[in-house]
């Protein structure tokens, strides 16, 4: 006969341990965010966004740089990504407190030593959850926030270099369209310089090295916009690159840049706005934090780990007297004993070494922007001032003596020669100068990639007060 079993006590017991197991797992941390269900939309991505690309008219007139910071955010293939990452690393703090799955075991008893005669089943239910050392769940978080800060600088480094490279990609197209504005001029002015050549050979007036160099710098001419014409169409292909878009589609003509300006760099102020934006050095600043929290987390590798179980077992006893059973259930705690030190020893120094190595990668990057800040701001200072000097002092002046000379050498007075000579004079002066501009502008967007912030910077003052505008 059979005793009447407990089976409602052994209940209690494993619904109160897995309650407990629930409140701790709610203390550790948010919840982790699931997976999608199967039947989810995976994300479009980069992929998809190309069937949204903006209308092809839109990007058929004049652009500026403020009409393609928007579609740069939204379509750059590396911004996409980017942010992707960071929206990955904004779920590793979750699973970094998250404490482990607990442990469900099932034990049977398949030759009951008590009662071999008798065929009673005997088997073990137990549940056990482990609990690493609060301070490690602790750091372990810390680690996890950094790695998402550190994520988030890189996705702020990422756009930042996207839209240096959009200002790079519009300086370089908006100075081809105008050096082919200024080589389709100078070729108009050397035919009518053939002209006049082959017209005045025959009376002698020309001689013939100056009418065929006339024709050689005709044909010359010719080749410089046909070669101006394949470069706009690597720089329009660099630009779809950059916003992912089909290759047939057309793009308009860079609009205007600012006029040049005297400008106030001072590469003290602007090297302090760099030491406190730059995103490589701010990394690497939460790189030495990381590395810190890894030192601290290879030493906590001594405090044990924890664990919390409860069981039932059914017919555990068994009365040979009477034949009766009853079951059993049992409450258990335990830690493990960190013995072996050579291991944690080994971590420790380990992590040590990081700190150091850290610390030395943050004082090269600090170092780094500053060099940088110095050498960029020196580009952008020569070539402000190389704009200036061209356009207000020597292109004018050469495009008087150009337009003087051919009149000249139209009523005889001037040779063809000179003329000529005058002619390719202007158009390296003015070549130059549109140069100059886009290597302004091109040396502001290296500059801001520096400084990891925007450029904000004003005219000279009279009284040579400087202005650092943030």
């Amino acid at each position: 006969m059979h005793a009447p079993s407990t089976p409602h006590r052994a209940r209690s017991l494993v619904t109160l341990a897995v309650a407990a197991l629930g409140v701790a797992a709610c203390a550790s941390g948010p919840r982790p965010v699931r997976p999608p269900a199967p039947n989810a939309e995976p994300d479009a991505g980069p992929a998809a966004a190309a069937h949204a690309a903006p209308e092809s008219a839109e990007l058929a007139h004049p652009l500026r740089v403020e009409r393609l910071l928007p579609l740069v955010l939204e379509r750059s293939p590396r911004v996409v990504a980017a942010r992707a990452r960071l929206e990955a690393a904004a779920q590793r703090r979750p699973q970094a407190v998250s404490l482990p799955d607990p442990m469900v075991e099932v034990r049977r008893f398949t030759r009951n030593a008590m009662a071999p005669g008798t065929s009673f089943p005997r088997y073990e239910v137990m549940l056990r959850q482990e609990f690493p050392f609060p301070t490690v769940i602790g750091l372990r978080g810390d680690a996890a926030d950094r790695a998402t800060e550190a994520e988030a600088l890189r996705y702020e480094a990422t756009v930042r270099d996207a839209v240096a490279e959009l200002k790079d990609v519009h300086a370089e197209r908006a100075y081809l369209a105008a050096a082919a504005r200024v080589q389709a001029a100078l070729r108009d002015v050397y035919r009518r310089y053939a002209e006049l050549a082959r017209a005045d050979i025959t009376t002698g007036r020309t001689r013939l090295p100056e009418s065929f160099r006339a024709e050689a710098l005709l044909a010359q001419a010719g080749y410089e916009l046909t070669l101006l014409d394949e470069l706009r169409g690597v720089e329009d292909q660099r630009l779809r690159a950059l916003l992912a878009l089909p290759r047939d589609v057309a793009l308009g003509e860079p609009a205007d840049t600012p006029p040049a300006a005297d400008l106030d760099i001072d590469v003290e102020a602007l090297t302090r706005r760099a030491l406190e934006h730059n995103q490589e050095l701010r990394a690497a600043g939460v790189d030495v934090a990381s590395a810190e929290i890894g030192a601290r987390l290879a030493r906590w590798e001594w405090a044990p780990m924890f664990s919390v179980g409860a069981s039932t077992m059914r017919n555990d006893a068994y009365d040979m007297a009477t034949g009766a059973t009853r079951d059993s259930t049992t409450v258990s705690l335990g830690f493990t004993l960190p013995l072996w030190a050579a291991g944690k020893d080994a971590a420790a120094r380990e992590a040590d070494a990081n700190v150091r190595a850290a610390r030395a990668v943050e004082s090269g990057e600090r170092e780094r922007v500053a060099a940088d800040v110095a050498r960029m701001a020196f580009r952008l200072r020569n070539a402000a001032r190389l704009e200036v000097l061209y356009g207000r002092d020597l292109v004018p002046q050469a495009e008087q003596a150009l337009a003087r000379s051919e009149v000249l050498v139209r009523e005889g007075q001037e040779s063809l020669a000179s003329s000529l000579e005058l002619a390719a004079t202007w158009q390296q002066l003015r070549i130059a100068q549109l140069r100059a501009g886009a290597d302004r502008e091109q040396a502001a967007a290296a500059l801001e990639r520096v400084l990891g912030t925007s450029l904000d910077l004003v005219p000279s003052r009279p009284d040579g007060a400087q202005e650092d505008a943030r």
